[in-house]
C-alpha cells in the first residue's frame, strides 16, 4: 500500500536542475533538410523551386493558396522533390536540399516594404510571406472567400525553441 501512496503522491518524480545554463548556443546548420509540403488538416503547399536550383537561408521554396509559405532553413541546392513518409505517417510530397556555403538572406531582401501602421492585412501578409502560419485550427485548404477576415485578430506572436 506505501508502494502506491509514493506512485500517486503530488511531488514531482523529476530532479532539480541544479546546474541549469541559460547560455543559448548557435550550432551549425546540418548537411541536409527534408521539407514536407503536405500537412492534413493544415495547409497544403506547392512547391516555388525545382529540383537543381539554389536557395538561401530564409528564401521561400513553396507557397500555400492563402500566401504561407515554407522558408529554407539552411542554403544549398534543390536536389530533388518526391514523395516521403513523415513522422507522422503521411505520404507528402517533399523538398530535400543539400547545404552549401552561400550567404543566407538579409532582412532587407526578404521584406521589400514596409507594413503601414493599422494595416492588420499588410501584416497578416508579411507574416505569412516570412514562414509563420497562423495559430487557428481552421484548415487552410478550407478556407473560403471573407472567412479570413474573421478570423481572431493576432495580439502577440509566441515563438518557442527547443534543444
Amino acid at each position: 500500500m506505501l508502494g502506491l501512496i509514493k506512485v500517486f503522491s503530488k511531488k514531482s518524480k523529476k530532479p532539480n536542475q541544479i546546474e541549469y545554463d541559460p547560455v543559448i548556443r548557435q550550432i551549425r546548420d546540418p548537411d541536409q533538410i527534408v521539407l514536407p509540403l503536405d500537412y492534413p488538416g493544415q495547409v497544403r503547399y506547392m512547391p516555388i523551386v525545382e529540383t537543381g536550383s539554389t536557395v538561401r537561408k530564409g528564401q521561400p521554396v513553396a507557397k500555400s493558396k492563402n500566401g504561407h509559405a515554407i522558408i529554407a532553413s539552411i542554403s544549398g541546392t534543390v536536389e530533388e522533390i518526391r514523395s516521403i513518409w513523415t513522422a507522422q505517417s503521411i505520404h507528402s510530397p517533399a523538398i530535400f536540399i543539400t547545404a552549401n556555403d552561400d550567404e543566407p538572406m538579409t532582412p532587407q531582401e526578404m521584406f521589400t516594404t514596409n507594413v503601414e501602421d493599422g494595416n492588420l492585412e499588410s501584416a497578416m501578409m508579411r507574416m505569412r510571406a516570412a514562414g509563420v502560419t497562423p495559430p487557428w485550427t481552421l484548415s487552410g485548404r478550407e478556407w473560403k472567400e471573407g472567412e479570413l477576415d474573421e478570423l481572431p485578430k493576432v495580439h502577440t506572436v509566441i515563438i518557442t525553441g527547443v534543444q
